[in-house]
């Protein structure tokens, strides 16, 4: 007679690779949550269960690389952190990383790779970003702000976000900030709140920013997207 608890037991072990609950204390039952929210979740940043990095839609990589030279002090703040990419590569013994995030399973499997590797220096929070909870934190020396603010003014209109955006600017030393331009989103119905930017849309992103609070604002570089090839995104650094 098949034992079919066995079979069942036997599948669900070389599904979720035993290897890492057998050489390590991280457990079984991570494991699997791991490896299901890895598999069937969202993959967006380019995180591997192995601790590396694969191949992503967007170019993490240039942008972490851009970002890593110019972080000042020991804290970071990364605003919509998913599973928590940025804070891994950037964290080091002298960089905290706090990552928010308002999607409890994304910030599960963070808080699952930081209990597999043992990170000390990263910590991840569930957190609605608004002016009222973004009121309540600590300021840090910087803070990542990447791909979030044309989706919070899809959320919340443009004027709400840019109020946000104040009180962001208001808890950080130093901003790193990327924003579509307005010619690759205009046709976009989701983002028909982003205002036209003009001629000269990196004058215009730079006004912006010095509006919500920044004295001097840096272009670090304007990143090509790997699939589509005519989208580009700029990246800035602002220091208050």
């Amino acid at each position: 007679m098949l034992n079919i608890k066995s079979i069942v037991k036997d599948k669900i072990y070389k599904f979720v690779n035993h290897k890492y609950s057998s050489s390590d204390a991280f457990g079984f039952k991570d494991n699997l949550d791991l490896q299901m929210i890895h598999r069937f979740y969202s993959r967006y940043h380019p995180l591997t269960l192995e601790g590396g990095a694969a191949g992503s839609k967007r170019n993490v990589m240039d942008r972490a690389e851009l970002i890593r030279p110019n972080l000042i002090g020991h804290s970071c703040l990364d605003i919509g952190c998913q599973a928590g990419f940025f804070s891994f590569i950037l964290s080091s013994d002298t960089m905290w990383l706090t990552g928010v995030d308002r999607d409890p399973i994304i910030l599960k499997k963070a808080n699952l790779l930081k209990k597999k590797f043992n990170k000390k220096n990263v910590d991840f929070k569930k957190m609605e970003i608004t002016e009222e909870t973004l009121a309540t934190i600590p300021s840090f020396d910087n803070t990542l702000y990447l791909s979030i603010h044309h989706h919070m003014i899809k959320v919340y209109g443009y004027q709400r976000a840019t109020e946000i955006l104040k009180v962001i600017a208001s808890k950080t030393t130093r901003l790193f900030f990327d924003f579509p331009y307005y010619k690759d989103v205009k046709d976009i119905k989701l983002f028909s709140e982003i205002p036209d930017m003009g001629d000269n849309p990196h004058e215009w992103m730079e006004s912006y920013l010095k509006s919500a609070g920044f004295s001097k604002v840096t272009l670090l570089g304007v990143l090509q997207h790997p699939e589509k090839t005519h989208e580009k995104r700029p990246l800035f650094m602002a220091e208050r």
